[in-house]
């Protein structure tokens, strides 16, 4: 049975919010305002967690109820979740997002296994729909690239696993800078395609250290 969340009790709060961004956006292109501008306006502060096991059960939660930004549809429960915190080869990284209108929660989650000292493979991608098009996964993407490119990780492999509902994400990772392989999977070289910086994305980004 799944855990109740700081996410589940604020849910009226969580969509009065959204449904002010929504109107604000709205209001932004009627006015001939650009996505970047707009999205400049909304003062984004992204933080990034590393293996904390206080938010399990919100991990746990967003592998099994996330299904249209979710690479792979790999479900999870507490136990497991923290088994990987626990296990130094495996990453467990999270992203909270606030903004002027407030604070959307933990909403994202990937899952990192380092399989040689320079190589890692995401196991988990997923992001929940409420934040999709404020440019938020690809600046949590590359923040934790420029993490694993500080531990020395040179190449990072990923997969697409297709469901009735992710299509979604059938392009994420081609248009992260990800090729394709042979085998279906996909390869970044960090080396060839260096993570890109904080100031690519209009999201101020705080990474926290590992628990």
């Amino acid at each position: 049975m799944l855990s109740l969340t700081a996410e589940d009790l604020a849910k009226t709060d969580l969509y009065a919010e959204e449904r002010q961004r929504r109107e604000s956006r709205e209001a932004a292109e009627s006015s001939g305002t650009n996505l970047q501008e707009y999205l400049a306006s909304l003062k984004m502060r992204m933080r990034v967690g590393l293996d904390e096991s206080t938010q399990v059960a919100r991990l746990s939660q967003l592998t099994q109820k996330t299904n249209q930004f979710n690479l792979t549809t790999q479900r999870y429960d507490e136990q497991q979740i923290q088994g990987f915190i626990r296990d130094p080869s495996w990453i467990v990284a999270q992203f909270s997002l606030a903004d002027v209108f407030g604070d959307s929660g933990l909403v994202g989650l990937a899952l990192f296994h380092i399989t040689s000292p320079r190589s890692a493979d995401l196991d988990t991608f997923l992001m929940s729909c409420r934040v999709i098009g404020r440019e938020a996964e690809s600046a949590f993407l590359e923040a934790l690239l420029r993490h694993l490119a500080e531990r020395g990780v040179a190449e990072v492999m990923a997969r697409y696993e297709p469901t009735k509902k992710n299509d979604l994400v059938k392009d994420f990772l081609p248009e992260q800078a990800f090729e394709k392989c042979a085998d279906g999977r996909y390869r970044r070289d960090l080396r060839q395609e260096p993570p890109k910086g904080e100031s690519a994305f209009p999201i101020t980004i705080e990474l926290g250290s590992s628990a």
